[in-house]
């Protein structure tokens, strides 16, 4: 003796299940939800620049976040220093801990007490931000 159930719906979960990770990525991609990641992890960028002493300003210049997407890979989501969109700010590892030459230099860090003072708080609002796009497109 037995009981049988028909799980049919499971069929079409997976069309849309892939239905709204797609719209997901989609309003990922959008400039509103850009911008509203960006903001998300500004107290962090705001906090580095502000700790940069630098003589030509291309260092806090390279200090920023970006969103990137692709469309057959995840989107990105990086804050910090890009060494390959920014040349000029290459040697951002070398003000942080600092160098032994040849023109030795203390550590200035400007990068880790910034993510310090500011990680949990901007990490919290980009869970909050992503966690109502999420909503959004459910």
């Amino acid at each position: 003796m037995s009981i049988n159930f028909d799980l049919s719906a499971f069929d079409h979960l997976d069309d849309t299940l892939a239905e709204k990770a797609a719209r997901l990525e989609n309003l990922a991609g959008s400039e509103s939800a850009k911008g509203k990641i960006k903001a998300a992890l500004k107290p962090i960028t705001d906090d580095a620049k502000g700790r940069i002493h630098s003589l030509t300003g291309h260092l806090r210049d390279s200090v920023e976040s970006r969103v990137t997407t692709y469309p057959d890979a995840p989107t990105e989501i990086e804050v910090g220093i890009s060494y390959k969109r920014h040349k000029l700010a290459r040697h951002a590892h070398l003000v942080e801990g600092g160098h032994g030459g040849p023109h030795p230099a203390p550590p200035h860090p400007f990068w880790e007490p910034a993510v310090q003072a500011h990680g949990q708080e901007a990490a919290q609002a980009l869970e909050d931000t992503i966690g109502e796009m999420i909503d959004q497109v459910l």
